[in-house]
């Protein structure tokens, strides 16, 4: 099939191809580690080379039939789109690019995993694509590349899916996860599987290294994870602890997903690089290591907090950042009391908890800070650098240490409370000198003397 452009007469003549694929014998999407899509070379021709674009192809198609102008001829059905079936690719859904013509020698090969799962979920297990160039091509002159489609004599268009398997916990041996007979059937997770911690192994797992797919920590799982100084180090896509342990972790993850961790002080300590972070019903206290590197940090929802105070007095739902941690978004969207020393840079509160924010001795500060609902920031900082915004919820200034707050240059509360009535000492004097305070249906609560310019 060739796929590309030609140039003849001062005319572009685009080469579009459509593809159909049966995964249906996949019964179960969810063990999905890769679905590599290989389209195999046969030859490249022209001067230029050309951007193709691969999407999910909206509108089946005869194969014998198919032409640039219909889907089929008996009837005839065409392409719904407009000519060419591009009309038809769905970019809304994941698109993927490789290149055809000049300089293009080897086989194209694209992780299609995506659409492959869309495919058996929500299609009967029929995958339609379409690789066409998008817009006008560049250039002017042909490119195009020829790949094998299943009728060539050697080589073949195909998907090769792997699939996970799950490999259980046991600790037969000891605490070591590198160690193979550590796990039922005697052999530790690859990269494509999946360490499951579902039930309690003879020994609970405390040193050792997992690289694989996915890590997941069952309901039923209730033994201490790793000890505090010797975190578990998880390498994996997804770590997934729904859990009653007590887990000290040090994850390489894209995501890190932590509900239900043991019912005690100093429940769980996260460590590691991490892109995003979710905290969701717990009731015990989740540590962020002040030596981890966390782009998201997502704190969904809490069972309970400590409705008296902003400190812990037993067991509460609780988010400590630890001091030196720095550079993460924080969303807060549930109610959990949050001690953060750290310097994160968007702080976003949404869910009626309580945030402390304690890091007196940043350099940088926070960058934007906003406050919605019933929520509470307690703030016990230096210094916001860009913008306070308020829906809602409470800006209170209690027994701040530092000798001079830096507020941002305009505060703008909608229907919030900002409590300024309590530890602005003589010190802190000028923090809101060249602050504008924009407010609509707002409280200003002020405790020192100061100068106030009103306009309406």
């Amino acid at each position: 099939m060739s796929i590309g452009t030609t140039y003849a007469g001062g005319t572009f003549y685009k080469h579009n191809a459509v593809m159909s694929f049966d995964v249906s014998g996949i019964t179960d999407p969810s063990t999905i580690t890769t679905a590599i899509l290989t389209l195999e070379y046969v030859s490249s021709a022209g001067s230029t080379t050309q951007t193709v674009t691969l999407a999910r192809l909206n509108q089946d198609f005869v194969e014998t039939e198919a032409t640039w102008l219909v889907a089929e001829t008996l009837p005839a059905v065409s392409w719904s789109g407009g000519d060419g079936a591009f009309g038809n690719a769905e970019t809304t859904q994941p698109t993927y690019t490789f290149s055809v013509g000049s300089g293009v020698s080897a086989n194209v090969t694209i992780d299609i995993k995506d659409l492959v799962i869309d495919a058996i979920t929500r299609r009967s297990g029929t995958l339609l694509l379409v690789a066409a160039i998008a817009g006008t091509p560049t250039g002017s002159a042909k490119g195009f590349t020829k790949f094998a489609t299943k009728e060539h004599s050697t080589k073949s268009c195909a998907i090769a899916v792997t699939l996970a398997a799950r490999v259980v916990w046991s600790g037969n041996t000891d605490g070591n996860m590198s160690t193979d007979s550590n796990w039922v059937g005697g052999t530790k997770p690859d990269a494509d599987d999946f360490a499951m911690f579902i039930e309690n192994g003879t020994n609970n797992p405390s040193s050792g290294v997992v690289v694989c797919e996915r890590v997941y920590f069952g309901k039923l799982f209730s033994q201490d994870a790793g000890v505090l100084g010797a975190q578990l180090l998880l390498s994996a896509t997804s770590v997934y602890a729904d859990t009653q342990s007590q887990l000290y972790i040090l994850a390489i993850a894209t995501e890190v997903i932590i509900r239900n961790v043991k019912d005690i002080s100093g429940g769980c300590l996260v460590n590691g690089t991490i892109t995003n972070l979710y905290i969701s019903d717990c009731v015990a206290e989740v540590t962020i290591d002040d030596d981890a590197t966390i782009s998201n940090i997502y704190i969904m929802s809490g069972s309970r907090i400590n409705p008296i105070s902003n400190t812990s007095t037993g067991v509460v739902s609780q988010v400590v950042i630890e001091s030196g941690f720095t550079n993460a978004n924080v969303m807060c969207q549930g109610r959990f009391n949050v001690i953060d020393y750290a310097e994160c840079d968007d702080i976003s509160l949404y869910g009626g908890g309580r945030y402390e924010l304690n890091n007196t001795a940043e350099v940088d500060g926070i960058e934007n800070l906003i406050i919605a609902s019933d929520s509470i920031c307690y703030f016990n900082a230096k210094e916001i650098q860009t913008d306070l915004t308020m829906y809602g919820g409470t800006f209170t200034i209690e027994d701040n240490t530092n000798s001079q707050l830096d507020m941002p240059t305009t505060m703008t509360t909608i229907n919030g409370l900002v409590n300024l009535d309590n530890g602005l000492d003589a010190a802190n004097s000028a923090a809101f000198t060249g602050t504008t305070f924009i407010a609509y249906g707002a409280t200003l609560s002020l405790g020192k003397s100061n100068t106030w310019g009103i306009s309406a």
